[in-house]
């Protein structure tokens, strides 16, 4: 009687445990970044971004877009630039989200290209995109820079580095205050410029 007890127990614990990481692997950080962003553009889609809230950090615009500043840490950002966040969550993510068809789209063909040589963080602007419990969908830090020079870019999803594209930054820029949309639009553009010489 007792170990029949016992097993029905240990098999209850063990259909939990099963159930928990079933759970937890839908949606959380052990996504790909490719699965994480495709994950996102569906939920885009689909109009449920209800449960979901984006968190945005980033430097004072009059420093964002000087690189003589000491390379800095997502942690430090965090730490140093709290007046400057934006927390969107709920109904706020329909406004200007759900994307637009186009954006979406460059969602989900954007070609994440890892980078062999590793760079130091240059943390401009960090993301996440999370559910209303916290649990990370995924983060974007940008930058890395490998020369210092601020030319070449790249861009760290779920800690991992790729070669920069626009679209990381076109995602997160409809809710950013203009002083800093306006300034990273000119980095950008400015940086763009340099590559296409």
């Amino acid at each position: 009687m007792e170990k029949s007890i016992m097993r029905r127990t240990l098999g209850l614990v063990a259909s939990l445990l099963i159930a928990i990481t079933a759970l937890s692997s839908c949606g959380g950080t052990s996504m790909t970044p490719e699965e994480a962003l495709n994950y996102f553009a569906q939920q885009n889609r689909d109009g449920t971004l209800s449960d979901y809230r984006l968190r945005i950090y980033y430097m004072a615009p009059a420093v964002m877009r000087s690189w003589s500043r000491p390379v800095r840490s997502v942690n430090d950002l965090i730490r140093r630039g709290h007046e400057y966040s934006v927390i969107v969550s709920g109904e706020g993510l329909h406004r200007p989200w759900p994307l637009d068809s186009d954006l979406l789209h460059r969602i989900e063909a954007v070609e994440l290209v890892p980078v062999e040589n590793k760079s130091d963080i240059r943390a401009r602007i960090y993301y996440v995109f999370e559910t209303d419990r916290g649990r990370k969908i995924f983060d974007v830090v940008m930058f890395g820079d490998n020369w210092g020079v601020g030319v070449n870019w790249t861009v760290f999803v779920n800690g991992i580095e790729f070669e920069w594209d626009d679209i990381f930054y076109d995602i997160i820029r409809p809710h950013l205050p203009l002083d800093a949309a306006t300034d990273m639009d000119n980095l950008i553009e400015a940086r763009n410029e340099f590559q296409n010489r």
